[in-house]
């Protein structure tokens, strides 16, 4: 067959493409025919030009206000606001589907409320979205764990120590990380893996970033196993070097409103509490009260322990320890700390 020439569109009088500018990638009509435009054809129009950058600056705007309610939704949480926080979350996740950080920090509000059931869809969630993210598995795993406790579950259990293991694969600087696996390691049945020298391993590698935390973990760890001695010691150890350590002022009194041990040292130590100011993870001033109170009550100075437990309710009035130890001693003694 005799192939036909190819031919190009008709252009006015004069005029060719070239002249006309750059063409366009030629469109193909048929296996012979080809049309070449010219590319002013192609050009957006003015009004299409405007609604782009409309559209554009919109999507700015609309960023912009998720990162400042993002950043607020973090203040409330730092300050213990959670019931604040998780509107300004829910609505972050509606608009965002896709926004990783606001399904954490919502799961994360959840959990605190004790709504875990629905923390977990969400933290779920957040981690198929970013599989990478530490931060999101350690909060999951943790979720998961504290689900398993409270339903005697040992799939959760298991499913809590893969995710977490997970995280500390990806980072294992992840402190979160590192406190779910302990609390694993130190409360489930050796069946599905628990184990105290694991734990102990998890809180040492805690002290070596934080010695704070990691103290607060040994001495739990120690008074678990009736080791109180070795309790005492831990604390004595850090006060040669720094006297006025909060926390192991405060580990000094709670070993001994436990043991009933040292008595007259730890009320000793819990006076000082009140002179320093609380470092953050450690119970504050209402929960020195408490174990005041704990040891004068052992003591018999129900009176003084009475006083103790209302000065730390005056402080935070829904210290749960506090109301449960006022509502015991009044029921033991017949009145009330007022009276």
């Amino acid at each position: 067959l005799r192939k036909l020439p190819k031919r190009t569109a008709s252009l006015p009088s004069g005029a060719s493409p070239i002249a006309n500018g750059p063409t366009v990638r030629p469109r193909r009509l048929c296996r012979h025919r080809v049309l070449c435009w010219p590319a002013e054809h192609h050009r957006p129009t003015a009004g299409f030009r405007l609604l782009a950058s409309g559209l554009c600056l919109l999507a700015f705007l609309t960023l912009s206000l998720s990162a400042a309610d993002l950043t607020e939704a973090r203040a409330l949480i730092d300050s213990k606001r959670i019931p604040e926080a998780k509107p300004i979350l829910e609505k972050i996740a509606a608009a965002e589907p896709g926004n990783a950080d606001a399904l954490l920090l919502l799961g994360r509000c959840l959990a605190c409320m004790g709504r875990r059931d629905e923390a977990m869809p969400v933290l779920e969630k957040a981690a198929a979205l970013q599989t990478s993210r530490a931060d999101i598995l350690a909060e999951l795993g943790v979720v998961y764990l504290e689900e398993a406790r409270l339903k005697n579950s040992l799939s959760l259990m298991r499913k809590g120590r893969w995710t977490i293991e997970k995280a500390l694969e990806i980072d294992p600087g992840n402190m979160l990380a590192h406190e779910g696996l302990f609390g694993f390691f130190s409360n489930a049945p050796w069946l599905v893996g628990g184990s105290m020298d694991k734990a102990y391993r998890q809180a040492l590698a805690i002290r070596e970033h934080n010695p704070q935390r990691g103290l607060v973990l040994m001495v739990g760890l120690k008074n678990k196993e009736k080791k109180y001695a070795e309790s005492f010691a831990l604390c004595h150890e850090v006060l040669k070097q720094t006297p006025d350590d909060y926390t192991a002022l405060y580990e000094i009194g709670l070993t001994a409103s436990l043991s009933g041990e040292r008595t007259d040292e730890a009320l000793v130590s819990l006076e000082k509490c009140f002179r320093i100011i609380p470092p953050p993870g450690v119970p504050g001033h209402a929960g020195v009260h408490y174990r005041i109170g704990l040891i004068l009550q052992a003591k018999g100075a129900k009176s003084k322990a009475a006083e103790h437990f209302a000065a730390g309710l005056a402080l935070d009035p829904r210290n749960e320890q506090l109301l449960d130890a006022q509502a015991r001693l009044k029921q033991a003694c017949g009145f009330s700390p007022s009276g």
